[in-house]
């Protein structure tokens, strides 16, 4: 049904999406090129300081107070965190201001999904269009980064992007019922995940 599928694709905040889309694609990007420069272990450190940002971006976009009591519990998981740094901060590289700045648009991106969740249930959508921008972006770069791949290598490509679709259709659901600053510490859970599927 092509009405259907417009109204799943439709949205109410155009402008809202857009710097969605952005965020998303800014994070996608520096995120691989984190991953490409650092260890897995020290760009999780940088995802590991989203829900600080969620808080910081909550007021001044979402106009959500964020109280005494989460600060407190977001300046201890900061402190955590801080002690996670491998080698200090005077070890800090290149790498790790990609990684920051994937972590700030990432970070962006999902309170955006907030803000749009407030003013619409379209799911799919925030699904959508950030993937469409992405997968446009990157279209103009593979040409010069293209090389063959063995069709077990296209079978995982193909499984990381069902899976990732559906992950970030139940975080937008999540976005909506829970605040940004309390929806990115639970998303730390990765970790412990990290560690198993790593094993």
């Amino acid at each position: 049904n092509r009405t259907g599928v417009r109204d799943a694709m439709r949205t109410s905040r155009p402008v809202a999406m857009a710097v969605r889309s952005f965020g998303t694609v800014i994070a996608a990007t520096c995120f691989f090129y984190a991953f490409k420069l650092l260890p897995f272990a020290e760009v999780f450190v940088f995802v590991g300081l989203m829900p600080i940002f969620a808080g910081l971006m909550s007021g001044p976009i979402l106009g959500e107070n964020v109280s005494l009591a989460v600060w407190i519990s977001l300046g201890a998981g900061f402190i955590g965190v801080i002690c996670l740094f491998p080698g200090g901060l005077h070890s800090i590289s290149p790498g790790h201001l990609i990684a920051l700045a994937a972590s700030v648009s990432g970070t962006l991106s999902m309170v955006m999904a907030r803000y749009i969740g407030r003013h619409e249930s379209n799911a799919l959508a925030q699904v959508f269009w950030p993937n469409v921008s992405l997968m446009l972006v990157m279209l103009v770069a593979l040409p010069f980064v293209y090389r063959p791949m063995p069709l077990v290598d296209i079978g995982w490509a193909a499984a990381y992007a069902g899976f990732l679709f559906l992950a970030r259709w139940v975080l937008v659901i999540a976005l909506r019922l829970l605040a940004a600053y309390v929806v990115t510490p639970l998303m730390n859970l990765q970790f412990v995940w990290m560690v198993i599927l790593g094993a």
